[in-house]
């Protein structure tokens, strides 16, 4: 039979498998009218992602096809502002939704997964192939390889994580054509499958990196017997010029994207970190190695292993064999690499690139686990007497494991499941060895003859092996099975998690944050096109039904984001105001209705429910809305426009000695600039108040950002100590009391099953906008890393996550703040903190702040009164002009990003950081053209990259296919002779 006939047979064979057995194991999607998109990210991120590509790429295409080669690569509405790199994956399949209208997006989304599926088998069966193994043999690795824990616990969820899946074992398969000392092959496929590794997702790449040095070194000594430091030398040399070739080639993605990710919180924040050495819960010593062959179950930390129960017998046989064989010593070498790696929660913060201990990694296990079952089900029904002994230990060793776990959990279906599957199926492997054995026997009674039907023994006429048959059997049946159970209704249930069909965008449409799409300002249009009937952004409270990323589909700009890299600016100013609008370094849900932040940042409308009435910021009047609507919709009326302006100026150091409510209130006044004391200050007099500010003219210092002598940054301006309104801010400490169900010791707070209350009696205050400052406020135990404190009063029903120090995402900080809103008139209510179930948290003090809101409008016409004028959103770039009477500073309501520049008047300005997390900018005395351009970090250097690492690709493979054109010339030469 022809390879071509060979492996279209085997295409049909492993498309008809995979589909019977996908159809099987996601029974309970169809059943219960379920999609594949999580309720997590899925619906949150990757869903909204893909769509968002697609419409980007449309517009792209056209814009290239009407020679517009600049295609928008920031957007209004991702957040209050981001690159486009925020959304926009690039993961090679995800180009396919060019293709489908955004209508199509959840369906194409469902395919996309199941692909990417389907060719991790086809990668692995490739992988396979390669060492001359059967079609049976590569079938069994190929089902056990996808459907697996990996797979079902995190591939689904995360279909991107899936593409890894794919890529490794091809890129150890253009690695091992590399290797090869006889017939050295092309580089081509293994620089390529390194460029689509990066450009598909790099912190997997970075993964992959550690599996292909294991495999490198493992492959090495097998392959080079003689000569091995030069043949090392000359290995390394040409391996490491194809991975650097294809890690040029992914520049234009992956520079963009680390230059994103070196920009942000994740980059720098480090959660507290648990012993590396040894796991904290000892359980989890046991549960790895159960948990190998058991369907759903997890280890803890993204360890997910779940394999068909065909891996154990395999895994025993390569150990009690690896004498006889080279394969079965590497494959032996490589598991146990990788299964001590479980062992040592170290080995899981490597992986994770040193930020938490995570065993994402462990789809290098599953490739371990097929290549084992793969290359070992040949000999599985011909088992020698010392395999099956070490056959009948482990399962025994499992068995017994099973059991004790059942003991001190009472809950153990899957193992004992998984113990049944393991118990039969040795049995079956034992008698067919034992009947090989007889039949081996008997035929060499007959003088060394096979038997009738025999060529060998434990094989047919076409040779293969029955315990190769009975090997796809039990994976494929096995791998069902543990799906099922995973995703069953009557078992794991996970299907629950997964959305109902049709529903991925109708959720955001039909919701109730629809309601800012009754607003004369919607455009329905995303990028800069958002503000072509002007400048505005939308907030909420953070509430129980808050849409993440609703913008992303309604296209309106607001506040919330939730992105798995959010601005830093961002994220620093919201943790320096200690909101509790910001529940992680992943996302930002509202500014919390404080008056102050709101208007800074351009809030044009706000949307409460009717249990948070009272925390409309001050200034806002509701609109009427249709009935339908579940949330009463307000309107400023007082907006601040874009490139508003002041004359005086806080340092950053004066700024951050305020209390909390007056950082919030000096902001009204002065913009808070980045330079400290040794740059602000005149030493001249007492900058204490409004009325003691003093004007700054020409001198020179030198700035604390660049180290360079310049000319006063503030001359012309104001500068302010915030102390008036440091002075104007009412403070007065309160006490809760521990109520039912919450037991008090000093500073800890413990609640019982049921959780627990406490609460306080507060003043209200006519015309001051109240803040409860809660400091000190510490998850020290639960049953998860968060847990969600809730704060109601009269007209407030708002959350507080808590996060433990040890979560990856943590805000890091324990203080927070909390807006009880405006009062209208005096007098007192009741304040409750409602604490959940089975916690412990601390709670050192807390205090309520009062601010003055008689001089708000005052504040803000003041700030408004000059502005930008004829201001143009185009693109990625913003215009307009000023005209000064003296000189001032501007702050544009864009999240500070390096990617910005300012011209004025033509002359490039360097943007600063105003107002903690804004662009800013210092104009002098007279009319001045202001342009705003920004250029996506990272992204000429990465053009340059690929475009350079193109050019030595195409030379390299010219290069390398003549030296094997002359090679096999001179090969047919000598054959001649």
């Amino acid at each position: 039979m022809s390879d071509r006939k060979k492996y279209g047979k085997y295409l049909l064979v492993y498309t008809a498998l995979f589909s019977i057995i996908f159809l099987l194991v996601f029974s309970p999607f169809l059943l219960q009218g379920k999609n594949l998109i999580g309720k997590g990210d899925g619906q949150s991120q990757y869903i909204l992602q893909l769509r968002y590509m697609g419409e980007w790429l449309r517009k792209t295409a056209g814009g290239f096809l009407h020679g517009d080669f600049h295609p928008d690569r920031f957007d209004y509405t991702i957040g209050m502002g981001d690159d486009i790199d925020a959304v926009v994956r690039f993961h090679p399949l995800d180009f396919l939704s060019i293709f489908v209208p955004a209508s199509g997006t959840e369906a194409l989304y469902c395919v996309l997964t199941v692909l990417r599926c389907f060719l991790a088998g086809l990668s692995l069966s490739a992988f396979v192939f390669h060492f001359r193994k059967s079609r049976t043999a590569a079938l069994s690795g190929a089902l056990l390889y996808v459907f697996c824990g990996f797979t079902f616990g995190l591939g689904i969820v995360h279909p991107t994580y899936l593409s890894h899946m794919i890529l490794f074992p091809l890129m150890l398969l253009g690695a091992e054509r590399m290797m090869d000392p006889e017939r050295k092959k092309s580089f081509a496929l293994f620089t390529i499958c390194v460029a689509l590794g990066f450009i598909s997702n790099y912190y997997f790449m970075y993964i992959s990196s550690f599996g292909l040095m294991g495999y490198v070194l493992i492959r090495f000594f097998d392959l080079y017997r003689t000569d091995r430091l030069k043949q090392f030398g000359r290995l390394l040399v040409s391996l490491s010029f194809a991975y650097l070739l294809g890690l040029a080639l992914s520049g234009v993605f992956l520079l963009p994207a680390l230059a994103r990710y070196k920009s942000s919180l994740r980059a720098v924040h480090e959660a507290e970190r648990n012993s590396l050495l040894f796991y904290e819960d000892k359980r989890r010593y046991l549960a790895w190695f159960l948990n190998l062959v058991t369907p759903y179950e997890a280890s803890g930390n993204g360890t997910h292993l779940n394999f068909a129960v065909t891996l154990m017998p395999a895994a025993a046989l390569v150990f009690s064999s690896a004498g006889r064989k080279s394969s079965y010593r590497q494959i032996r070498t490589g598991l146990v690499a990788l299964l001590f790696c479980l062992l040592i929660p170290g080995a899981g913060y490597v992986l994770a690139a040193m930020n938490n201990e995570n065993n994402r990694w462990v789809y290098l296990i599953a490739f371990a686990a097929a290549i084992a079952v793969s290359f070992t089900a040949e000999e599985a029904s011909t088992l020698q007497r010392r395999d099956r002994r070490f056959l009948l230990f482990v399962t025994g060793l499992f068995d017994l494991g099973c059991a004790a776990w059942f003991w001190m959990t009472r809950e153990a279906v899957f193992h004992l499941a998984a113990a049944a599957e393991l118990t039969l199926y040795t049995a079956v492997l034992l008698y067919l060895s034992c009947r090989t054995e007889k039949k081996k026997k008997k035929a060499d009674g007959y003088g060394g003859h096979s038997h009738a039907g025999h060529s060998h023994a434990g094989r047919n006429h076409d040779g293969y092996s029955y315990g190769e048959r009975i090997v796809l059997l039990f994976t494929a049946g096995s791998a069902a099975l543990a799906g099922w159970m995973t995703f069953s209704p009557r078992f794991g249930n996970l299907a629950a998690y997964y959305q109902e069909q049709g529903t991925a965008f109708s959720r955001y449409e039909e919701s109730s944050y629809a309601v800012y799409t009754d607003t004369p300002l919607y455009t329905g249009e995303n990028g800069a096109a958002a503000f072509s009937d002007g400048f505005y952004r939308v907030d909420s409270v953070r509430s129980a039904y808050w849409e993440d990323n609703s913008s992303l589909v309604l296209r309106q700009p607001g506040v919330q984001i939730y992105n798995s890299i959010v601005n830093a600016s961002q994220l620093q100013a919201m943790i320096d105001q200690k909101s509790t609008g910001m529940t992680s370094i992943l996302h930002i849900q509202s500014l919390d209705g404080r008056t102050a932040l709101e208007e800074l940042a351009g809030v044009r409308y706000f949307a409460v429910d009717a249990a948070n009435v009272a925390s409309v910021p001050y200034g806002y009047e509701k609109q009427p809305l249709a009935s339908r609507r579940k949330l009463a919709l307000y309107e400023n009326q007082y907006p601040l426009p874009f490139g508003f302006t002041t004359d005086t100026v806080i340092s950053r150091e004066d700024y951050e000695a305020l209390n909390p409510a007056a950082k919030d209130l000096v902001m009204l006044r002065a913009a808070v600039t980045e330079e400290s004391n040794n740059t602000v200050e005149s030493g001249q007099g007492q900058r204490g108040s409004a009325e003691a500010d003093k004007t700054k003219q020409g001198r020179t210092a030198v700035s604390v950002q660049t180290g360079e002598t310049e000319p006063e940054q503030n001359a012309g301006l104001r500068t302010t100590d915030g102390k008036e309104e440091e002075n104007s801010i009412l403070r007065e400490e309160v006490t809760f009391v521990p109520g039912d169900g919450v037991t008090r010791n000093d500073n800890r707070l413990v609640t019982g099953k049921k959780g627990g209350s406490l609460s306080v009696s507060y003043e209200k205050k006519a015309g001051y906008e109240c803040y409860l400052s809660l400091e000190g406020l510490r998850l020290l135990g639960g049953r998860s890393l968060s847990a969600e404190v809730s704060v109601e009063a009269d007209g407030i029903s708002k959350g507080i996550l808590l996060s433990a120090a040890n979560s990856a995402y943590t805000r890091g900080d324990n203080d927070y703040i909390v807006n009880l809103g405006t009062a209208s008139g005096d007098g007192t209510g009741t304040l409750q903190l409602l604490l959940p179930e089975g916690i412990c948290v601390s709670l050192e003090k807390s205090e309520l702040l009062y601010l003055p809101m008689a001089d708000y409008e005052e504040k803000v016409k003041r700030l408004s009164e000059v502005s930008l004028q004829h201001v143009t959103f185009d693109g990625d770039s913003v215009s307009g002009e000023i005209t000064l009477d003296s000189p001032r500073y501007m702050v544009f309501q864009i999240p500070y990003s390096s990617g910005w520049t300012i011209e004025v008047n033509g002359k490039q300005k360097r943007p600063e950081r105003a107002d903690l997390c804004y662009l800013g900018v210092r104009l002098e005395k007279g009319t001045s053209q202001i342009r705003l351009v920004y250029h996506s970090p990272g992204l000429r250097a990465g053009i340059l990259c690929s475009s350079a690492g193109l050019v030595l690709f195409a030379a390299a493979f010219a290069l390398s296919a003549r030296r094997r054109r002359l090679r096999k010339a001179g090969n047919d030469r000598t054959h001649v002779v």
